[in-house]
């Protein structure tokens, strides 16, 4: 069993090094002009469009852009929470009024400053990550916090933003790893 784990973070550690090579040469018009159709795609999901209450991932580096959809979704009086990390490496939902009131965490991703865990259900997750398959299997940075997340929030709709070129036919995947229910890209909904 160790040695199909071990294999299995050989080969997510590839993957994560390939993905995120092809994201990072990306062109900010390119993220830009991407990002937009897949919110256009995401808004077309009834979960989506039924939902009152969200976490979403503040976008870094070349991942899809996300800040638009916040600012939308809190101008139509939806609650909006965005990720937090605390003291022992857990990933908690901290509401937000405007994006002005997120800083930079060590690792330059804007985060809340406060502490406060939203304590009331979420209808519909967004979440990023470096490959997906069609069936919602997905890779990320390898730090494991949507994984956990997810699994605390099981019942949370969760929809993964990526590009086209992310969704692959295959990935390795352990036990711990949390599936999301959809993905959306430029050009298609899975």
């Amino acid at each position: 069993m160790s040695q199909s784990i071990s294999l299995e973070a050989q080969q997510k550690r590839r993957l994560r090094r390939k993905y995120l090579t092809l994201r990072n040469k990306l062109s900010s018009n390119q993220i830009k002009k991407d990002s937009r159709k897949i919110l256009t795609n995401l808004k077309k999901i009834p979960q989506f469009q039924e939902a009152e209450s969200f976490f979403i991932y503040v976008a870094h580096n070349n991942e899809v852009r996300t800040e638009e959809l916040i600012t939308k979704l809190l101008g139509q009086d939806k609650i909006v929470t965005v990720p937090r990390i605390i003291r022992n490496k857990t990933m908690i939902p901290v509401q937000v009024f405007n994006l002005s009131s997120l800083q930079k965490n060590h690792h330059g991703i804007l985060e809340p400053v406060s502490i406060k865990k939203y304590p009331k259900k979420i209808d519909l997750a967004i979440v990023p990550g470096l490959a997906f398959t069609a069936k919602g299997d997905r890779v990320g940075m390898g730090g494991g916090y949507y994984d956990k997340f997810l699994a605390e929030n099981s019942t949370v709709y969760a929809i993964g933003l990526g590009y086209s070129f992310q969704v692959v036919d295959k990935l390795p995947t352990t036990r711990w790893d949390r599936k999301v229910n959809q993905v959306v890209t430029e050009k298609k909904i899975f």
